[in-house]
């Protein structure tokens, strides 16, 4: 499984997740398939999260209330170093990412793991909502004129960190 590392690395993969019921379990469940260690943060989400999850071998952590999704990957990246994880990897709960491609995250931090991995999702499909397309563009240009760094996909949730 894909979860851990080199040299004693260990990876948590996250889902954060707000009112995503329609593809949260599908998610989970092809995560689980390359990912031993699944960590689900409900953001306070008015969709029954627990029910969506209930039989797939994952840890579930929710907010009370909504607090945004940066919360819940603070939550995730706590959580992380209290259990001694060595890396977070979060993936959006509403499809537009591939499980699957864990195992190149995985491989990356094998060969660098003091460094940021962010994935890139496909917006050549026809099902990419133009202002989708506008978002990336406008924001991948300020990144680059900012600092340099060129990324494909500047807003992407599927993203491998460091913990600590």
């Amino acid at each position: 499984m894909p979860s851990g590392g080199a040299a004693g690395q260990k990876a948590l993969v996250v889902i954060p997740v707000y009112n995503h019921s329609g593809t949260l379990r599908e998610v989970a469940r092809r995560t689980l398939a390359v990912a031993e260690h699944l960590l689900v943060v409900d953001d306070g989400s008015t969709e029954p999260v627990a029910k969506e999850v209930e039989g797939l071998a994952l840890t579930l952590v929710s907010h009370g209330e909504n607090r945004g999704k940066g919360a819940a990957i603070l939550t995730a990246a706590r959580y992380a170093a209290e259990e001694g994880y060595s890396h977070l990897v979060t993936l959006d709960a509403d499809g537009q990412h591939h499980p699957e491609a864990l195992t190149k995250f995985m491989a990356a931090l094998e060969e660098d793991p003091a460094a940021i991995y962010v994935g890139c999702r496909d917006f050549d499909t026809p099902n990419v909502p133009g202002s989708s397309r506008f978002g990336r563009k406008f924001s991948n240009f300020w990144l680059r004129v900012q600092t340099g760094c060129e990324l494909a996909d500047v807003q992407s949730g599927f993203r491998a960190y460091p913990v600590g």
